[in-house]
């Protein structure tokens, strides 16, 4: 029974250190995991830090003499506890993966899961009751015959046994994957298309037409992004949901950063992570991504019912949900197409100086509508405050040539301004300092998703509309510097009629 007895311990170590080290490779997946069982949110991101921590001591401390019984005792508490959770989940028919491997093997939770926790706590409690009936390690024959150092010896050869289980079982699934791909590329020089599986949650998420919840979230660089905000120019919103933590996430951010430039035209992108900003902006500034925004844990996530990441969801310009939540890079991929398809009338008008086409026209006597922004100190602006005077807003960027070429225009403007003419507000984006190095006294705002400028019907830079004290369209959108700069009511240089919108 000795021997037997050991085995035992062996195989639940074996097991406990193959699911801790799965879980500590995949912390997002994890999270994932314990959130879709029903755990709130900011407890799900210690458990998920936590557990794998646990039960890889337990896993050691199981073949340790001195430590077994209580590691028994303790692996037997958690897989009653792994029971009941799936035991509800079940009769709730909530379809959640169990995720108990980590991204080894993540199947949906059925009886089958019960039963093996079963048997886990079966052998968990032979062992506690073997070494009950033995006393201590120290009664067993086979044992307590050997030298100090032999024990020493036994206890390492049985870890590095349990490493090697370990290794052999990663090898095994990391063979089955290159099986995959092998028999994905031989499909492919064969002329057979093999369908990809979409992932269970690619159907989950809010009912599409229902209201979007709304949300206010922190921008990565300062100033405060709303759904009303994001809404403003009439345009659906593409909500993607990722972490710093994730893999996939961070290889889809290439691609997110070239969909916002493309379709900026036809859908307002929104990256939402989490995290400490300095992190986020690490990885996430070199991919050039201008409308990042940041939870403070999971809330808009779980709002949406997006519980993986990546994932993404699609917000109808009317504020509804108009797509399944789409859970990983392929699904997301799946979601963008339709979006980056030809418009049925494209836009055919003459292109300006700085690439883009002439916007449409604004009708007189909108109201601007309510888009907040960030002064350079971080401050929150709302377009749609009311201002002491007739106001011009400048939509501008630093790295345009054509803004630069305007710039001592400005400068000059500032400096010998005209009696009676407009206030000057100029909406950029870029970081703080750049902007603070224009050397401009005219007040600006940052507008790193350009929304203002859709809001208005701008879609370019430099562009300028007039808006009057009530908050309401005054003009239509000029384009390029001397059309900006008449509006002004300082021509510079050569003479040119102002590029209205069409």
């Amino acid at each position: 029974m000795d021997a037997a007895l050991f085995l035992c311990q062996i195989l639940l170590s074996a097991i406990l250190a193959v699911s801790g080290v799965a879980k500590a490779t995949d912390w997002v997946g994890t999270e994932t995991a314990i959130i879709s069982f029903g755990i709130p949110s900011r407890a799900s991101y210690l458990a998920a830090r936590t557990l794998p921590i646990v039960e890889i001591v337990l896993a050691v401390t199981l073949l340790i003499p001195a430590t077994h019984w209580g590691a028994a005792l303790g692996a037997a508490v958690l897989f009653a506890a792994f029971t009941a959770i799936v035991f509800l989940a079940i009769v709730r028919r909530n379809p959640v993966d169990c995720h108990c491997f980590g991204q080894l093997t993540s199947s949906p939770v059925t009886w089958k899961t019960i039963i093996r926790n079963l048997a886990l706590i079966i052998v968990a409690a032979v062992i506690i009751a073997e070494s009950n009936a033995a006393g201590t390690i120290s009664d067993w024959v086979w044992i307590s015959s050997v030298t100090d150092v032999a024990r020493v010896g036994l206890t390492i050869s049985a870890i590095l046994l349990v490493m090697v289980c370990v290794l052999l079982f990663f090898q095994f699934q990391l063979a089955r994957q290159n099986g995959r791909i092998l028999l994905r590329l031989d499909a492919l020089e064969a002329g057979r298309h093999l369908p990809i599986p979409s992932p269970t949650a690619a159907q989950s998420g809010l009912p599409v037409g229902s209201p979007a919840p709304d949300f206010e979230l922190r921008r990565l660089h300062g100033g405060v992004l709303t759904l009303a905000s994001e809404l403003a120019a009439g345009l659906p919103l593409l909500l993607v949901f990722v972490d710093p933590g994730c893999g996939p996430c961070m290889v889809l951010l290439p691609e997110l950063s070239a969909w916002q430039l493309e379709l900026h035209e036809r859908v307002t992108i929104v990256i939402v992570s989490r995290g400490i900003a300095e992190q986020n902006s690490a990885k996430i500034d070199p991919h050039g991504l201008t409308c990042v925004a940041l939870q403070h844990d999971r809330e808009v996530a779980i709002a949406y019912q997006a519980h993986a990441t990546p994932s993404a969801v699609l917000v109808g310009a009317d504020g509804r949900i108009a797509s399944p939540v789409a859970a990983g890079a392929e699904a997301i991929r799946r979601l963008h197409h339709p979006l980056a398809q030809p418009e049925p009338q494209p836009n055919t008008a003459p292109l300006v100086p700085n690439g883009h086409r002439p916007p449409q026209l604004v009708p007189f006597g909108s109201r601007v509508p309510e888009v907040t922004l960030r002064t350079l100190d971080g401050k929150p602006a709302n377009l749609a405050d009311k201002r002491l005077a007739t106001t011009v807003l400048l939509f501008w960027d630093p790295a345009c040539g054509f803004c630069q070429g305007m710039l001592q225009d400005l400068k000059m403007w500032e400096a010998n301004r005209p009696a009676g003419t407009s206030d000057l507000l100029l909406i950029s984006t870029g970081p703080v300092e750049t902007n603070r190095a224009l050397g401009l006294q005219t007040t600006i705002l940052l507008d790193d998703s350009f929304a203002a400028g859709r809001a208005v019907g701008a879609r370019g830079t430099p562009s300028a509309i007039v808006i009057d004290k009530g908050g309401q369209i005054a003009s239509s959108v000029v384009v390029g510097a001397v059309a900006v700069m008449s509006l002004l009511g300082a021509v510079p240089g050569e003479q040119q009629a102002p590029v209205a919108a069409n």
